[in-house]
């Protein structure tokens, strides 16, 4: 599994997620906020199935969450 927690608002987790060859991973953090690049999430929107999300604690004006995605 890849695990990725609060990527860069650039294209490092994109990059990492191409050359991922597993098929669970795990993201910690906004979603098309605060972290990673739009591209990053629009690969996971298109060739990734969420499969469960769960709540965590935030910091104050944060909207974080844990997610699960399998690659089918």
């Amino acid at each position: 599994a890849l695990f990725l927690c609060w990527p860069p608002m650039d294209d490092w987790a994109y990059a990492a997620l191409g050359h991922f060859r597993g098929d669970h991973l795990a993201y910690l953090g906004e979603w098309q906020g605060c972290c990673a690049s739009g591209q990053f999430f629009a690969e996971l929107e298109r060739r990734w199935d969420k499969v469960d999300e769960v709540a965590v604690p935030e910091w104050p004006g944060m909207h974080d969450y844990l997610s699960i995605w399998r690659r089918p």
